[in-house]
C-alpha cells in the first residue's frame, strides 16, 4: 500500500491516505478513524508511524 522506498517518510504518506478519504467522502461527518491497532495491521507499518 505505501512506498517504503519513497523519498515521502511513511507517517506523511498515511496522513495523505487520511486526508484523501476526508476529502472523497469516503467517510462521513461523525466518522472515527480507526483505532491505532487496526491502522498497524491494514497497512502494514509500524507503532510510531500511526501515532
Amino acid at each position: 500500500m505505501f512506498d517504503r522506498y519513497s523519498y515521502i517518510p511513511l507517517y506523511a504518506q498515511l496522513k495523505n491516505k487520511l486526508v484523501e478519504k476526508i476529502k472523497n467522502s469516503t467517510w462521513q461527518f461523525g466518522f472515527k478513524i480507526q483505532m491505532e491497532k487496526e491502522l498497524i495491521e491494514k497497512y502494514d507499518i509500524g507503532r510510531a508511524t500511526v501515532r
